[in-house]
């Protein structure tokens, strides 16, 4: 019961992983705006940094990012002409909005109609406020215990709501909290009982790691997600940087490239400092992976979560979220740098 995929625009705006992961899964790093909150909205008596205007900006220029995520909290205020000028702000930057998340669960199933018609109504005005930002899926949590009506009604609610994310091309997805969605099992009971292909989950790191087994938790809920939150805390980083070594010799290149030279009319002597200079840029770029130590999170083990991701063949987006404490920018980079390191390991492995 897959969503549907990323339109091919909103793929293109997001920094690809894929050149580590050759012939398998393709992965797209983007920004989740709160691991930004504290430059947004600092502690009393300190003015913001950042304003939300400037995020799309901000986040190409300092990560090298092309995509970003946004919770509905962030968004207060704002009307239709705000949300608007913000995706145009995005669309210049060259970093899109792809995920929309109500961050406040809803009691969409609540045997009390007028909390349930609440929460309904709730999950429609975040749906539009999508539409505006043109952003790919929306993302909330349904609130309710385990008994059988409940859980009849929140499918219903999320059925109706699904009418309206369907006309505007958006998915769905499920974000895992305690109660109604704790468990995989539980995810994807309410998964079938929804039915239909704009439904599915937004799984989270940290959650992940509340289970014995958070790369078994991955694999079963990651075949029907469309965005992933990479959500990580605090890290322990080298004390110093290694000085770079440099090439051991000098090469020069040959005078003309492969597309403007026959390869008949090329030297033997151009061919083979060709293929010299090739082999030392090799040996090179593998002694700077052995110089260099990626920073090392602490709260939980990263490495087993992105195996469980690209093991399914997961092909989406991986919406960081830096939730640890310190700079966050310096965080959010962490994060990164964890990230590839992580999914580089995975392949060496293969």
């Amino acid at each position: 019961m897959p969503t549907e995929p990323a339109s091919a625009d909103q793929v293109a705006y997001c920094h690809a992983v894929a050149v580590l992961v050759p012939g398998r899964s393709r992965l797209l790093l983007a920004l989740n705006v709160n691991s930004l909150k504290s430059l947004l909205n600092p502690k009393r008596g300190k003015d913001p940094s950042l304003t939300l205007p400037e995020v799309p900006q901000f986040i190409k220029e300092e990560f090298g990012l092309n995509g970003l995520a946004l919770s509905a909290d962030l968004l207060a205020g704002s009307n239709r002409r705000d949300l608007e000028a913000f995706r145009e702000r995005s669309d210049r930057a060259g970093c899109a909005c792809l995920l929309l998340h109500e961050t406040t669960p809803l009691e969409l199933g609540s045997l009390n109609e007028a909390v349930a018609e609440q929460a309904c109504d709730r999950l429609d005005r975040i749906l539009h406020a999508g539409r505006f930002l043109g952003t790919n899926s929306v993302a909330f949590t349904p609130a309710a215990g385990k008994d059988e009506d409940e859980l009849d009604f929140t499918a219903e609610a999320i059925k109706r709501a699904m009418g309206l994310a369907e006309k505007h091309e958006m998915n769905l997805l499920i974000y895992p909290a305690q109660g109604l969605t704790s468990t995989p099992d539980d995810v994807t009971n309410l998964l079938k009982r929804v039915g239909g292909f704009r439904v599915g989950t937004f799984p989270d790191f940290e959650y992940a790691s509340t289970f014995d087994d958070p790369a078994g938790y991955l694999k079963k809920m990651c075949p029907y997600a469309s965005a992933i939150s990479a959500s990580m805390l605090d890290f322990v980083v080298p004390e110093s940087e290694p000085e770079r070594k440099k090439p051991t010799k000098k090469t020069k290149a040959p005078a003309k490239s492969a597309a403007q030279t026959d390869e008949s009319e090329v030297p033997t002597d151009s061919v083979k400092e060709t293929d010299e200079a090739l082999d030392e840029l090799d040996e090179f770029l593998d002694e700077l992976d052995e110089m260099w130590e990626p920073p090392v999170h602490t709260a939980f083990d990263i490495q087993p979560m992105v195996g469980a991701v690209l093991a399914v063949g997961y092909d989406g987006a991986l919406i960081i979220d830096y939730r640890g404490k310190g700079n966050p920018a310096d965080g959010v980079q962490n994060c990164i740098y964890a990230l590839e390191d992580a999914v580089r390991a995975e392949v060496e492995k293969s």
